[in-house]
């Protein structure tokens, strides 16, 4: 019983941590969290590896506020749906063969995703 107990709360650890590393991503000694700016990023980490770009188009439900608490609801109806074009960008930091990639996923300018990739080269 000690063993499974002690295999459950070592597989959540793992998960927590895992958690943990989608979100932030250290520079040295700086730290980049998901809702930086592209400046901020550069400026704590300076030129990424790889960079890549394009623009996505979007579909956004047309939203109204039916309550007078100021409650917000989203009707998706394609007849009052907005068309919203993102600039998509993924900065790729190559830390080197020890350590794995990280690629960071920027829309309009801030920061949406850290995520890790393959070791470095």
């Amino acid at each position: 019983m000690k063993k499974l107990l002690y295999c459950v709360a070592s597989m959540i650890m793992v998960m927590v941590m895992a958690t943990d590393n989608a979100s932030a991503f250290r520079c040295g000694t700086r730290l980049v969290v998901v809702g930086d700016s592209k400046y901020e990023v550069l400026w704590k980490c300076g030129e990424p590896s790889w960079v890549e770009s394009w623009l996505e188009k979007r579909i956004e439900p047309y939203s109204v506020e039916p309550f007078s608490d100021g409650q917000r609801f989203y009707i998706p109806n394609p007849t009052f749906a907005t068309v919203v074009y993102v600039t998509v960008e993924q900065w790729v930091y190559d830390l080197g063969r020890t350590r794995f990639t990280r690629v960071l996923t920027f829309e309009n300018n801030r920061l949406t995703r850290i995520e890790s990739g393959d070791y470095g080269h």
